[in-house]
């Protein structure tokens, strides 16, 4: 209601932070993406208490008002120094939907992001997105070497995402389960959506219908 969405705007002023922050998630959660709740929750990208900025990069990719203001405000939070708020910027882009080529360059920037939660998110983001272009296909097909696991994991659900089913990409996925770099259930779920007839790779898995 009006009456509890305006209680919490004014918690987003509290000096607690993490007051401030519960303040933020309950809006999100709310789903009330109003010109007022909007601007008060950009105005959060900028506290000072790294907490508050990922939860109001978080509650503005739940709210869903991917206007211009909001993707370059996200956009510049992606080179926040702390990594938590790098990794909620790059969530809440995906979760927005605006697949601009700025947007896009910028996703994939961070899929070379010293922190693997950065890492991580920006390979969910671009599957999100779903703009297969050569360059992001063969950017994410280079994060399924990455050194953490689900990072490679998230990169191989990225590819089923994308929807490319080129041979380089159903053999990377192929070679990735062979070699047990990828979860073969995540792998196999990649290559279903990619290449549902395919007899090669249901071979591969050791999969009969």
């Amino acid at each position: 209601s009006e009456t509890v969405v305006n209680a919490l705007l004014k918690h987003l002023k509290d000096r607690e932070p993490s007051v401030r922050s519960s303040a933020v998630t309950a809006l999100g959660r709310l789903g009330q993406a109003s010109e007022t709740v909007v601007n008060a929750l950009l105005d959060l990208l900028t506290d000072k208490e790294p907490l508050v900025r990922n939860c109001a990069a978080w509650a503005l990719g739940q709210l869903g008002q991917a206007s211009e203001t909001v993707v370059n405000a996200l956009l510049n939070l992606l080179k926040d120094r702390e990594p938590s708020v790098r990794s909620s910027a790059a969530t809440a882009l995906g979760r927005l939907g605006q697949a601009s080529e700025t947007v896009v360059n910028a996703l994939l920037k961070h899929l070379k992001d010293r922190d693997t939660l950065v890492r991580n998110s920006a390979a969910t983001a671009l599957g999100q997105l779903g703009q297969a272009s050569e360059t992001v296909v063969n950017t994410i097909l280079e994060l399924l070497k990455d050194k953490e696991t689900f990072v490679r994991g998230s990169a191989a659900s990225a590819l089923g995402q994308l929807g490319q089913a080129s041979e380089t990409v159903i053999n990377a996925l192929l070679m990735a389960i062979n070699d047990g770099s990828v979860s073969r259930s995540i792998a196999a779920t990649a290559l279903d959506k990619l290449t549902s007839r395919s007899d090669q790779a249901a071979n591969h898995l050791g999969v009969s219908c």
